[in-house]
């Protein structure tokens, strides 16, 4: 989302009506507030690490080299 200072992606598109978003956590978090605030509908997922972002881009080289 352009208005959110920070960084949050689209992380995965499941459907036509829905969407995982991943990033940092303070990012997500405001993304989620102006979602809501906007009427959609969301829900937080407990995740460990912010899958399908750059974040976790760095684990890719050592799992293809195992």
């Amino acid at each position: 989302m352009k208005s959110v200072d920070g960084y949050v992606v689209i992380a995965n598109l499941n459907g036509k009506h829905q969407c995982v978003i991943g990033g940092a956590s303070a990012a997500v978090e405001e993304a989620l507030a102006a979602l809501t605030a906007k009427g959609y509908r969301v829900q937080p997922l407990n995740v460990s690490h912010a899958f399908h972002t750059r974040i976790v881009a760095p684990a890719a080289k050592p799992l293809r080299e195992s």
